[in-house]
C-alpha cells in the first residue's frame, strides 16, 4: 500500500465514485467483522459525500486514524490494475505484496528456515539474472529455436543454477547454501510465470486443443447474434470418427482395404441448429469446389439421397429442401468460415456472396468458439452413429471404443455405400430431434411453423431470385483457360485443361482467340466436356480427346490417374479407357501382396473410393450400385461411349484433325 495518505480533498475525484465500486459479499464473516464492515461503509459514504464524521465514528468505537487507513485501503489498486473499492474493507486481504528486505541469513533447524523471499531479494539485487530466466522461459515456452519444446521446472531449475554460477555466485551464498538450491522458489516461479503470460504460450505449452478454449469463457459475448433463422449460418469440415472399407476383385477373391476417414463438409442455421447442407468426401481436405456444392446444397440444391435397401428416413428426419416452399431455393444474411484456404478462394468468396446474397465472415482457424452450434452439431452425429460403428476411431487415440479400426473394417466389411447410408440418416435423423434451441420442438417443425406464420410475427424468408442469364450455379466450377493453337503448325485451336486437349467443332475455326483466356463452365463430377465462353458470348461445348472421353470422371480421378502413370504404377494402351485400366490395374496388384501396406495400394483404393462417392451423389441411384457398376467393369472391355450427340468416335475426331468439317 502506498505511503501517501490520501483524503477526500487530496483523493483524485474518480476514485472515490464509491457508487461505481464493485460489491462485497460478507459470508463466511463472524459478527464482529461483518459490524465493522457496516460502520465503515456508512462512514466511508458519508465522508465522500462532505458530511461530518466525528461523532459517528465517536459513537461507534473508531478511531480516525483507523478510519483512514480503511480509506486508503480502499483507494488502493491491485495486481490487475482495479481499484479494490470496498475489497479493501474485508479482514486478511493483503493489499500490497510483502517485500523482502532482510539479508538471506538461514535459520531454524538445519538451517533451512528464514529464507522466506529469497527468490524475490536476489532477482531484485541481480535483475540480469532474472531477465536472462525470463528470457529463457519464455522462448522455450513458445517452441523457439533451440530452445525446448516445452517449458519445464526441472530445465528452469537448471538454467537458474547456470545463470547463478556465471553470475560469480559464491558456494556459500543463497541458492548454493540450501539443500535443494532454491527448487522450489524456482518451481513457484516457474508457476506464476506460467500464469501471468498464459495467453502467450497456451497454444505451445499445452496444445491447439487448449488455446481454442480457453477463448471460451471470457466473459465477452458475441456481436453476431442470431435472432431469427438464417440469420447466421455456420460452415465448417469434421473429419468422422469411423473408418470404412472397400471390396475390390482380386481373382478369385475380394480384397477388402480400408479407406481414409470420410470428412464432412457441413452447413448448419445458428438459430435454429438445422442442417442444411452437407457434402462428405474422402479426401485429406476439403478444396473449394466441395465448398460450393455444400453451400450449393444448403441454398436448396440438394440432389434427392437414394437409401440402399434397408434404410430410410426416421418419420421426423429430413432436410428443409424437403419441405419445399421458401426452402428449395433460400439464402442467409451472414456465413461464418474459418481462414481455411479453401474457404479464401475467390471462387467461394465472389460467387457465394453474388448468388446467395450473404456476407462471409473469416474467422481464425481452431477457433470451434466462433462456430459453436456446427461444433456442437459434429459431436451430437458422432455420439449418435459413428461411436457406434465396429471400425470407430474414437474419439482421440486413447479411446477404449478405439480398438484397431483398419482392421475392424476389413473384418466386419464395412462398405463405403453402407458408410454413406449411415451418414445420410444421422444427419438427417439431427433435423427432426426435440431440443431445447428450438423451445422443445424439432428443428423442421420449427421451419414449417414460420412458413405458416404460426407466431403471428410474418417472417419474410430471404428467398433468392432466379439466376440471371449467363450466371453459372455453384455446381459448376469456372475455370480460366487458354486457347491453344499454331497456324504454323497446323494446330487448329483447342483448350488445354488437366493434361489434356479439348476440341470443339466452333472452336476450331475460332483462329482470333489463340492465346486469350476463355472461361470454361465444367461440371466438377464429369469433366469430360464442358462449355467454354469469351467476353460472356459461348464460344462452343468443347469434348475430350482420346481415351478420357470413355467413363465419366471427376478432377480429382483424373489428377490421380496421371500421377500413376508417371510414376510408372500403369500403363493404359491406345485408346483403353484410363479409369477402367486404373481399377482393372488395382485389382492386378492386390492378387501379388499380402497386406494392404504395399506402396500404392491403399492410395489408389482411396482414389477408387472417392470416385464411387462422386458417382453416388450425382447419380440418381443408390450408392452401393454405383459401387456394384464400377466394380462390374473391372473385368470388361473398354468400349467408347454410345452417346454420339455428347462425345465424338475415334473416326471424327479423326476427320476434324485432318481438317475435314
Amino acid at each position: 500500500m502506498s505511503t501517501v495518505r490520501y483524503t477526500r480533498k487530496t483523493a483524485p475525484r474518480d476514485w472515490i465514485r464509491t457508487d461505481e465500486w464493485d460489491p462485497i459479499s460478507t459470508e463466511g464473516l463472524d459478527d464482529t467483522e461483518m459490524a465493522r464492515i457496516a460502520i465503515l461503509t456508512e462512514a466511508i459514504n458519508l465522508y465522500v459525500s462532505g458530511g461530518p464524521i466525528s461523532n459517528y465514528l465517536k459513537d461507534s468505537s473508531v478511531s480516525r486514524t483507523s478510519f483512514l487507513r480503511a480509506f486508503n485501503r480502499c483507494l488502493c489498486f491491485d495486481g490487475e490494475g482495479r481499484q479494490l473499492g470496498w475489497r479493501g474493507l474485508l479482514p486478511r486481504l493483503r493489499v500490497k505484496a510483502p517485500v523482502r528486505t532482510k539479508s538471506l541469513i538461514p535459520s531454524g533447524r538445519n538451517g533451512q528456515g528464514g529464507l522466506s523471499g529469497a527468490l524475490q531479494l536476489f532477482f531484485r539485487r541481480n535483475e540480469d539474472v532474472k531477465e536472462a530466466l525470463d528470457k529463457y522461459m519464455l522462448n522455450s515456452a513458445k517452441r523457439a529455436s533451440g530452445h525446448e519444446n516445452k517449458l519445464r521446472h526441472r530445465s528452469a531449475h537448471k538454467k537458474f543454477i547456470s545463470l547463478c554460477r556465471s553470475k560469480g555466485v559464491a558456494e556459500f551464498e543463497w541458492p548454493f547454501n540450501t539443500k535443494t538450491k532454491a527448487k522450489g522458489a524456482i518451481n513457484a516461479y516457474v508457476k506464476r510465470f506460467i500464469h501471468a503470460r498464459y495467453d502467450d504460450i497456451v497454444a505451445t505449452q499445452f496444445g491447439d486443443r487448449a488455446k481454442a478454449k480457453s477463448k471460451t469463457g471470457t466473459g465477452y459475448a458475441s456481436r453476431l447474434t442470431a435472432v431469427r433463422p438464417f440469420d447466421v449460418v455456420e460452415l465448417d469440415e469434421h473429419k468422422c470418427h469411423f473408418i470404412g472399407s472397400i471390396g475390390i476383385p482380386a481373382g478369385d477373391i475380394t480384397r477388402w482395404l480400408p479407406v481414409q476417414r470420410v470428412t464432412i463438409v457441413l452447413c448448419a442455421d445458428r438459430s435454429s441448429s438445422v442442417i442444411l447442407g452437407y457434402l462428405p468426401i474422402l479426401r485429406r481436405e476439403a478444396n473449394s469446389e466441395d465448398i460450393l456444392a455444400t453451400i450449393n446444397a444448403a441454398l436448396g440444391k440438394r440432389e434427392k439421397y437414394v437409401f440402399s435397401e434397408g434404410m430410410e428416413y426416421t418419420p421426423h428426419g429430413g432436410f428443409p429442401g424437403d419441405l419445399g416452399g421458401p426452402f428449395s431455393w433460400c439464402g442467409f444474411n451472414q456465413l461464418l468460415v474459418d481462414n481455411a484456404l479453401s474457404h479464401i478462394a475467390n471462387s467461394v468468396v465472389d460467387r457465394v456472396c453474388d448468388i446467395a446474397g450473404c456476407d462471409l465472415n473469416f474467422g481464425p482457424v481452431r477457433r470451434f468458439d466462433r462456430r459453436p452450434v456446427v461444433e456442437r452439431i459434429f459431436g451430437e452425429i458422432e455420439r449418435a452413429g459413428f461411436h457406434r460403428v465396429a471400425s470407430t476411431t474414437g474419439s482421440n487415440p486413447f479411446d477404449p471404443l478405439r480398438q484397431d479400426p483398419e482392421g475392424a473394417a476389413t473384418k466386419a466389411q464395412v462398405r463405403l455405400a453402407d458408410l454413406l447410408d449411415l451418414i445420410e440418416a444421422v444427419v438427417a435423423d439431427h433435423n427432426g430431434k426435440v431440443g431445447k434451441r428450438n423451445h422443445g420442438a424439432r428443428p423442421l417443425e420449427r421451419l414449417q411453423s414460420l412458413v405458416n406464420d404460426d407466431d403471428g410475427l410474418g417472417m419474410i424468408f430471404p428467398v433468392l431470385p432466379p439466376l440471371l442469364p449467363g450466371v453459372a450455379g455453384l455446381e459448376l466450377s469456372i475455370v480460366p483457360c487458354f486457347v491453344r493453337g499454331s497456324r504454323e503448325k497446323g494446330r487448329r485451336p483447342q483448350i488445354y485443361f488437366e493434361e489434356e486437349e479439348y476440341f470443339g467443332k466452333n472452336l476450331a475455326d475460332r483462329w482470333d482467340l489463340l492465346d486469350k483466356q476463355v472461361f470454361a463452365h465444367v461440371d466438377r463430377n464429369d469433366i469430360r466436356q464442358f462449355d467454354v465462353f469469351h467476353n460472356g458470348v459461348k464460344v462452343d461445348t468443347v469434348v475430350v480427346r482420346g481415351r478420357w472421353r470413355h467413363s465419366p470422371h471427376s478432377r480429382d480421378t483424373r489428377r490421380h490417374i496421371n500421377s500413376d502413370l508417371r510414376s510408372g504404377y500403369l500403363e493404359v494402351g491406345f485408346d483403353e479407357d484410363p479409369v477402367n485400366a486404373h481399377n482393372a490395374a488395382l485389382s492386378k496388384r492386390l492378387t501379388r501382396v499380402k497386406g494392404v501396406d504395399a506402396k500404392g495400394v491403399v492410395g489408389a483404393a482411396n482414389a477408387f473410393a472417392e470416385e464411387q462417392r462422386v458417382r453416388a451423389q450425382s447419380a440418381p441411384k443408390t450408392a452401393s450400385d454405383c459401387l456394384q457398376d464400377a466394380i462390374d467393369q473391372l473385368n470388361e472391355p473398354d468400349l467408347p461411349s454410345s452417346n454420339e450427340d455428347e462425345l465424338w468416335n475415334m473416326e471424327d475426331l479423326g476427320a476434324f484433325n485432318r481438317g475435314e468439317q
